[in-house]
């Protein structure tokens, strides 16, 4: 299953937005960094606009980037589940997607605990 991904926008910054992606790209972005799978698809909508982010802040942890974007620090990438909050404007784009995996080591398969996450995992979402 995939996850939703939006342009969440501080509420805040409200007045700064024309409906333009460039007077969007120009605010201040929240960088996720290379090992987070947001970074790749946030680097590719800059580079079909072929622009670049102005990117201010640095931060690994989603909660902390949705936390960011409340209190008005900048830009992000967020999952369209969490960024359904009023002081969170969700720019208008179409929605981008980021694939979700469940990692484990192979010699795990048949640890018991591996086996009740992946069956919670399996019966409480769209996984196939």
């Amino acid at each position: 299953q995939d996850s939703v991904l939006v342009v969440a926008v501080p509420r805040v910054w409200e007045n700064r937005l024309d409906g333009s992606w460039e007077a969007v790209a120009g605010l201040d972005w929240i960088y996720a960094g290379d090992q987070c799978p947001f970074q790749p698809i946030m680097d590719e909508l800059f580079a079909q606009y072929g622009t670049v982010a102005q990117k201010r802040v640095h931060s690994n942890h989603d909660q902390t980037r949705f936390e960011l974007v409340r209190a008005g620090v900048g830009v992000s990438l967020l999952e369209q589940s969490e960024a359904q909050h009023p002081d969170i404007l969700i720019y208008d784009l179409p929605p981008m997607t980021c694939p979700l995996w469940l990692v484990y080591p192979a010699y795990r398969q048949y640890d018991p605990l591996v086996q009740v996450v992946v069956e919670a995992i399996t019966n409480h979402s769209n996984f196939d």
